[in-house]
């Protein structure tokens, strides 16, 4: 029994559904050479006007959002950099320290994560130097929600709107006792993907119509006013156009 780690690509439409774009082996590698042509495959198929990217501590991701898509914006998952960073601190200081770095990241305003962060890093600094200076390095990618509605920025500062899809692929992969074919795993991640994408179809995102009016503005001020209706803007119509766009690794259980 061993674990094949899973690179997952899903984005979110105009209007406000979810959709899982691909999906490739991490044997591929985690280098920008390697992100930017799953995203220059995803810009062929007919990604066109992303306005952000959400990202779990993929090495090369952000560098390869700015070569194919110089326009879009970068997350980097808020969430995922807590675990990383916990898993540096002694036991003792755990629960102490996760409660003052969530209360960072639910911070709904740039001043007041500056606030927090200023609080956060006088308290933990002498005793943690290498945890709050690797948050100081990545502060600007993992600030770039606030830029957007406060209703969806919940939603975008982490990737974890995948792990529902990343339960059921393991769910599935348990309950195989062998995978007598090397294309076993692909076939359930492909049964997955259907499933998941025909229930995302049906459910909105959360004030998704209160956020859109925002939205629409910010695509506006990055790709200028939208083509006439009714013109074939996208080359292929593979997608509708997803606005976010978050990718994050799962661990499907293969023999």
């Amino acid at each position: 029994m061993g674990e094949e780690v899973v690179y997952l690509v899903l984005g979110i439409s105009e209007e406000g559904t979810k959709e899982v774009l691909t999906f490739f082996p991490a044997s591929s590698g985690e280098s920008a050479e390697v992100w930017k042509e799953v995203l220059a495959d995803l810009e062929e198929r007919g990604l066109k006007e992303p306005l952000l990217f959400i990202g779990d501590g993929l090495t090369g991701l952000p560098h390869a959002v700015k070569e194919i898509y110089p326009k879009a914006d970068f997350q980097s998952c808020l969430l995922h950099k807590m675990r990383q960073s916990l898993a540096k601190v002694r036991k003792r200081d755990r629960e102490v320290k996760a409660s003052d770095m969530r209360r960072v990241a639910h911070q709904r305003e740039r001043e007041g994560f500056q606030s927090s962060f200023k609080e956060f890093k006088e308290t933990w600094e002498r005793i943690y130097p290498e945890v709050v200076s690797s948050w100081e390095r990545d502060l600007f990618y993992l600030t770039t929600y606030l830029s957007y509605p406060r209703e969806l920025q919940p939603f975008i500062y982490t990737t974890n709107a995948l792990e529902r899809f990343a339960k059921e692929v393991k769910r599935r992969a348990k309950v195989i006792e062998s995978f007598s074919h090397p294309k076993t795993e692909e076939k359930i991640l492909l049964m997955v993907t259907e499933q998941m994408n025909s229930s995302y179809r049906k459910r909105t995102l959360q004030n998704w119509h209160l956020s859109k009016p925002a939205l629409e503005k910010i695509r506006n001020e990055k790709y200028g006013q939208r083509f006439p209706q009714g013109r074939q803007w996208l080359r292929h119509r593979r997608f509708d156009t997803k606005l976010f766009t978050l990718l994050t690794k799962i661990v499907a259980i293969v023999h």
